[in-house]
């Protein structure tokens, strides 16, 4: 059985994802695992059978029993550790009103948050019959599965995601410090294609063989919720997505909280459906995602497709500069439209509705989901053309003629003046390669072939003599 460590929650993007996803399809092909994290609505994710949240005081209280839809089921463990979370980037996070990056973390307190953990998973392995341990990202969980292991005999894998290695491990020698001792006692060390492999390489030179424990596992998209749609039912998905946000909390004027905006109804309504050309950016509203780019070469993309609309999806400190510099250019309002942050749930039904999705991320993604999310959906992706986004434009383009894959990329240094080129040409074909795009993503990338390679490989090292 497996036991998987996520310092996190399951909604949203990145880790979280990927996460959610793994443990749904584990649940799908009959799989039980157990899983550590900080998700405090775990009756919203179907693969959750049973949820415990472990008390300071060394009680366990039960908050959630009730059967899946699976053939097997994922249990979740949410240990309590008080008002702290540690995180590599600054973020808003429910019921944690003290969240720091790691950085700004003093030694005892990332000990104390450390050994918290290994309580927990001790209690963990002892009560169940755990027999591999997967711990995400570089730093902090790593470090818990590490001790549990030595302690317990338990093997475990790593997983690098991107932003450990960039936010923690590379400015600050005490993470440096963790990563490397966490590498050289894993078992196995997961990577997200050629990008990740040569990052981990390059910042853990000093450890020697390192290579010899990766294994590659790409990323993969639940194809059951992502699906083309003709254009004549996007109004159909609209109302279900509008259904979907009845009566949930919203987010006031200027407020970045992770909620949709009061008016998102009212903002997409504004949209033909049937006729006007749209595109979606997904993400957190930060200059490394990019959208500022998007922004700027909208003036020139409305001379060229005047009925088109973009829609952005997240939240983020560079909204409200991004509302300003919209005002300066001019743009009105209906062809910009920001709806707030927003849930796979209501994505889900916004993505297929969408012609051409635009991720022009300005460092190096490990993986970027949204662009599976994009091609499941029909929604012909555009990228800049680096890191983990390189390769998985490589790697669909040897079933799209050259042209069309050439479409997708955007350049590091020439971003804007290719969005202006690149995305009335998207536009123009995107129509024709709908049903292709959401072919591949079926045949290549579903989560349920991810998770059967991840589980084979737990399941190898678990024979290995403790």
């Amino acid at each position: 059985m497996i036991c998987v460590l996520h310092g996190w929650l399951l909604e949203g993007s990145g880790s979280n994802l990927w996460t959610r996803s793994i443990i749904t399809a584990l649940a799908k092909s009959g799989a039980t695992v157990h899983l550590v994290c900080q998700e405090n609505h775990p009756e919203r994710y179907d693969a959750i059978s049973k949820a415990y949240r472990h008390k300071l005081s060394g009680a366990i209280e039960n908050t959630l029993d009730r059967k899946t839809p699976y053939e097997g089921s994922c249990i979740l463990h949410q240990p309590e550790i008080g008002d702290t979370l540690p995180v590599f980037v600054k973020d808003k996070y429910e019921e944690f009103p003290n969240v720091v990056p790691m950085m700004e973390m003093d030694d005892e307190t990332i000990e104390r948050y450390i050994e918290r953990n290994v309580d927990v998973v001790r209690r963990i392995v002892t009560e169940n019959d755990i027999s591999a341990i997967h711990a995400n990202h570089a730093v902090l969980m790593p470090v818990v599965a590490q001790r549990v292991s030595h302690e317990m005999g338990i093997p475990y894998t790593v997983m690098p995601h991107g932003s450990d290695i960039e936010y923690a491990v590379k400015k600050d020698e005490r993470f440096k410090r963790y990563a490397s001792s966490a590498f050289t006692d894993a078992a196995r060390i997961f990577c997200i294609g050629k990008e990740m492999r040569d990052r981990i390489t390059t910042v853990f030179s000093d450890l020697p063989g390192v290579e010899s424990k990766f294994v590659e596992l790409h990323l993969g998209v639940d194809t059951s919720q992502f699906d083309a749609i003709p254009r004549d039912k996007r109004e159909q998905n609209i109302a279900s997505l509008e259904a979907t946000l009845a009566n949930s909390p919203r987010a006031a004027t200027g407020d970045e909280s992770k909620l949709p905006d009061a008016d998102i109804e009212k903002k997409l309504r504004q949209i033909n459906w049937r006729k006007d050309p749209v595109v979606l950016f997904t993400g957190r509203l930060i200059p490394a995602k990019g959208i500022q780019h998007v922004v700027e070469a909208m003036p020139r993309i409305l001379e060229k497709v005047p009925d088109l609309h973009l829609i952005i999806v997240g939240h983020g400190p560079l909204r409200a500069p991004l509302e300003a510099r919209i005002r300066e250019l001019g743009i009105a309002p209906d062809k910009i439209i920001f709806t707030g942050y927003l849930t796979h749930r209501e994505l889900h039904f916004l993505f297929p509705c969408c012609d051409v999705g635009v991720f022009p991320s300005m460092v190096r993604e490990a993986g970027p989901l949204v662009f599976l999310e994009s091609l499941a959906s029909g929604c012909f992706p555009l990228g800049t053309y680096f890191g983990g986004m390189a390769a998985s434009i490589d790697a669909v383009s040897h079933d799209l003629p050259a042209e069309v894959a050439g479409t997708m990329k955007l350049g590091v240094e020439t971003t804007t003046q290719d969005l202006v080129r690149q995305i009335p040409r998207a536009l123009s074909i995107s129509g024709k390669y709908r049903n292709d795009l959401a072919r591949i993503a079926r045949e290549r990338y579903d989560w349920v072939s991810v998770a059967r390679t991840f589980a084979a490989e737990l399941s190898s090292i678990a024979a290995w003599p403790s």
